[in-house]
């Protein structure tokens, strides 16, 4: 989130409040040292979001698939609550170019939960396909604006998307 404090961002959009919320308290430390103007709050899992206003945008960014499946639908629940706009950010790599392209975005993956402390066998089900992802939302009362899909790269060889999501009327 640190782009949402640069200079030139702030002077084509203006000033924001911008409040972070996260489960790990390592993580909490070095958001609050690297963003001093967020408010940055220690959440604990599973547990509602400490917020009785609604929040222009909510952003899940690469969040969706480090939660075990069946606590997914308790956080994009927070996030339809506290929301007006949800912006998903998730890794889709069936969406990689080429068979070799694909086996390579898959592997890296799987390869990125270890770092969280993951272990891949439990975590590589939930990531998903970009038709398993809309009807992920539309099972938790979610209806998709847009999706973009954000191409591979020879830096990051998984492509995602992002997606504009807001509560079904």
């Amino acid at each position: 989130m640190s782009w949402a404090f640069q200079p030139e961002v702030l002077a084509e959009d203006g000033p924001r409040e911008v409040t972070l919320v996260e489960s790990n308290q390592e993580l909490v430390e070095r958001a609050r040292q690297k963003l001093p103007h967020a408010d940055v709050r220690l959440i604990k899992e599973g547990e509602p979001w400490p917020f009785e206003h609604q929040f222009d945008l909510v952003i899940l960014a690469f969040v969706l698939h480090h939660v075990p499946l069946p606590d997914r639908a308790a956080l994009l629940a927070e996030a339809k609550r506290l929301g007006r706009v949800i912006l998903v950010l998730e890794d889709v790599p069936d969406e990689a170019f080429t068979p070799a392209a694909c086996r390579l975005a898959w592997h890296v993956t799987e390869e990125h939960f270890r770092p969280f402390g993951q272990d891949p066998d439990d975590y590589i089900s939930g990531v998903l396909s970009k038709k398993r992802w809309t009807t992920c939302f539309g099972d938790a009362g979610l209806e998709v604006l847009d999706e973009t899909l954000v191409a591979s790269s020879l830096r990051y060889p998984v492509p995602h998307v992002l997606y504009i999501l807001k509560a079904k009327e």
